[in-house]
């Protein structure tokens, strides 16, 4: 045996052979659990029906020795691999391919046993299919809606933490910088069948806004099976539990908005679950909403007006709800309120409005912004920065004055 030799069950031998060198004890006992269950596949399996669905014998014998042998060793998830279907041979995602074993045991709650000797009774070339209808009958959903959730996990379910080599969501997905002069972005998905696509957009975050208003369109309706989710994080945030979108996408008609903070990126994860390849092309544009003057200088006391202004609105909505707070506290003087809102209609996707307000105290203030469509769900937000000096008081002083009086005719 070289310095490159790996374990191997003989598909024709049925010996097992292992490596007389490991690096550690758990890779030696990862390597021969993984043999041994291909040789009790063999049991159940002749060798040509094995061949038959490469992926799936190891696949089961990786999640067999990292979970009942107990090593907890799995091939570390890479970028390609949603992006191949479910079912390759390329000598590394059937290796990787454990973790959707996994991912059936431990979040659909099924029995490896049991599906193991179901996949063996109803065999077929292509083995997702059966795995889908067992799961389906067991759990009641689809292999699409099965599917659609395993992409979740893999890609931002916090249980990737437990597994080692785990790549940031944004390591995973086909990476996009958006600054601040690029408006409109727009990918386009070829999903091969159980697939998924992930891409990741990095947007650049100025100093006049606290955040960027996305809008997020599909150019068509997705088919059956094939589902759109929007997430926004941090970089190297995961989520606990089931990871629930921002939003989703399904018509073309329906567009989402999303607020982006800085240090946040935007994700949209496209699944196909179907058996059939599918595409799908998503559109990405900036919301415009402002706040003119963004910084002023004014006298105490004097009307301060401002133009809020929001254009490229999505073209669902015909109203929008501006609603602003000026910064200078409560005010008992209803002509004058710190605090107020108004429903703006919108036509060819702009809305306008001018508001005003006088500052009856001296200092630094912070108008605020926010664009809320009608059911109170924030789209967007602007603010403006405004300056009300000390009002300086002159007051002079002269030098004093001598005035002599000279009397006349006696007095």
């Amino acid at each position: 045996w070289g310095a490159d030799a790996t374990a191997n069950w003989g598909w024709f031998s049925k010996n097992i052979e292992i490596p007389i060198q490991y690096d550690n004890l758990t890779e030696l006992k990862h390597d021969c659990a993984h043999e041994l269950f291909h040789a009790v596949q063999n049991q159940y399996l002749a060798f040509p029906t094995m061949v038959l669905n490469r992926w799936w014998m190891e696949a089961t014998a990786d999640y067999a020795a990292a979970e009942l042998m107990g090593t907890k060793k799995y091939v570390p998830i890479s970028a390609t691999h949603l992006q191949k279907s479910l079912g390759t041979t390329d000598s590394v995602h059937e290796y990787q391919s454990a973790r959707f074993v996994d991912y059936l045991m431990r979040h659909q709650g099924i029995n490896f046993n049991r599906l193991w000797e179901h996949t063996t009774s109803v065999w077929s070339a292509d083995m997702v299919p059966v795995i889908g209808n067992y799961v389906a009958t067991i759990k009641g959903t689809s292999f699409p809606d099965i599917y659609h959730d395993y992409a979740r996990q893999i890609v931002f379910g916090a249980d990737n933490l437990n597994f080692q080599g785990t790549l940031t969501p944004y390591e995973l997905a086909t990476q996009t910088e958006m600054p601040l002069a690029t408006k409109n972005l727009s990918k386009a998905f070829t999903l091969p069948k159980y697939s998924a696509g992930l891409w990741g957009i990095k947007p650049e975050i100025g100093s006049a806004s606290p955040s960027r208003s996305l809008i997020l369109e599909l150019d068509e309706d997705l088919p059956t099976g094939v589902f759109a989710d929007v997430f926004v994080l941090y970089d190297h945030q995961w989520i606990t539990g089931s990871p629930t979108p921002t939003a989703t996408l399904q018509k073309a008609r329906q567009s989402e908005v999303v607020t982006v903070g800085p240090g946040q990126l935007l994700f949209v994860l496209i699944s196909n679950g179907t058996t059939d390849g599918k595409s799908a092309t998503v559109k990405v544009s900036e919301l415009d909403f402002t706040v003119d003057p963004a910084e002023l200088e004014a006298q105490l006391g004097r009307q301060c007006d401002f133009t809020v202004k929001a254009q490229n609105i999505p073209k669902e909505y015909t109203s929008v709800n501006f609603v602003w707070d000026f910064g200078d506290g409560e005010s008992k003087d209803e002509s004058n309120l710190s605090k107020g809102n108004e429903i703006v209609p919108v036509f060819d996707g702009k809305a306008q409005t001018v508001i005003s307000h006088k500052y009856m105290q001296d200092g630094s203030y912070i108008l605020e912004v926010e664009m809320l469509d009608l059911n109170d769900n924030k789209m967007s937000k602007a603010m403006a920065a405004i300056n009300i000096p000390k009002e300086e008081v002159t007051v002079s002083i002269l030098p004093p004055r001598i005035i002599t009086y000279e009397l006349k005719d006696g007095a």
